[in-house]
Order: C-alpha cells, then sequence, then structure tokens
C-alpha cells in the first residue's frame, strides 16, 4: 500500500466521499480548495481538481448547517453545490480518494472490485494530518439533521484538516 505522502507527491485530482454529498464532503470540497488556491501558485492551482460525490444519490443540495459554517469559518460560499453520487469513472480519475468514515472504503472497492489500485489510494480524510492535527477518532462524524453546535464542530475539523492537507500537499507535490 503507497503511503499518503507518496501519492501526494503525484496527486492532481482529489475526491472527497461522504454517504450523501450533503454535509461533510461538500465543506471539505470547498474548503480544500480555497486552501489549495492559498498554497498552490496559480498556475499549479489551475491544473487541480477537486471535487466531492456521496455514497447514495437521495439528495440534491449542500445543507444549510453546512453552507452556513463554511462562509461563516473561512467566506467560501458552497450554495450552489449540487450533490451527486460517485461513478467508477470519478474513482478511476482520482489520484486521492478521501472517505470521511473508513467504512466506506469499503464500499467503495465493492463499486470497482476490479479496479486496479483503488484500495492504495484511498484514505481517511484525517490520515494526511493525524500526527500534525491528532484526532479523538479516525471518522468526521457525520452532521446530518443534527443541531447547529453539531455543524459548527464537524466544519471546523474539516477546516482545519483541509488547512493542513493543502499545506501538505503544496509541498509534495513535483511539478
Amino acid at each position: 500500500m503507497k503511503s499518503i505522502d507518496k501519492i501526494l507527491e503525484h496527486a492532481r485530482r482529489v475526491l472527497v466521499i461522504c454517504l450523501g454529498n450533503t454535509c461533510r464532503s461538500p465543506a471539505a470540497e470547498g474548503l480544500l480548495r480555497k486552501f489549495a488556491k492559498d498554497y498552490f501558485p496559480d498556475a499549479i492551482f489551475k491544473e487541480l481538481v477537486i471535487e466531492s460525490a456521496g455514497l447514495n444519490s437521495h439528495f440534491t443540495t449542500a445543507q444549510p448547517g453546512s453552507i452556513k459554517w463554511v462562509k461563516a469559518l473561512e467566506g467560501e460560499d458552497i450554495s450552489s453545490h449540487e450533490s451527486r453520487q460517485v461513478t467508477k469513472e470519478m474513482l478511476q480519475l482520482a489520484d486521492l480518494v478521501l472517505v470521511m468514515e473508513y467504512s466506506m472504503k469499503g464500499r467503495l472497492l465493492s463499486l470497482a472490485p476490479n479496479m486496479k489500485g483503488l484500495g492504495d489510494k484511498i484514505f481517511g480524510f484525517k490520515d494526511p494530518c493525524i500526527e500534525e492535527l491528532g484526532a479523538t477518532h479516525p471518522d468526521v462524524l457525520d452532521p446530518f439533521m443534527r443541531g447547529d453546535e453539531i455543524y459548527r464542530k464537524v466544519v471546523t475539523e474539516i477546516r482545519d484538516h483541509a488547512k493542513c492537507i493543502a499545506c501538505k500537499w503544496s509541498r509534495r507535490l513535483k511539478v
């Protein structure tokens, strides 16, 4: 299995996965894109693709709690986000897949059981910065249908990890 640091050396396309693509992964996509723009030179940033998807397709837009806290914490507007379900093509194109819960890795592997190297590029969202930020739990809590304070805590955690990931990625990427 490849290390996350090795993958960051060549990653140009990152895919973030959560359950419905309405709370966690849209927040992570928007924040990771914001911080990548801050850390990478413009010419390199323009080559990067940061996107998100969900395992389910029952939803259509980002949840108001995620929209509110991404905007409040970092000024990023994710209100135009449209939810989508992950496809085999998305998995194939991604250089790095970050899942909000470790159990999602198994579901992605079952979606594309014959895809060579898929398991080597799927990591937990917190994995790239676990040493720098620590974590009391390896998964990112799903705030769906929970109170405003839970959304704030989850988006804050996602923000901190997205900033660290973008910083680490910008230092590791070989151009």
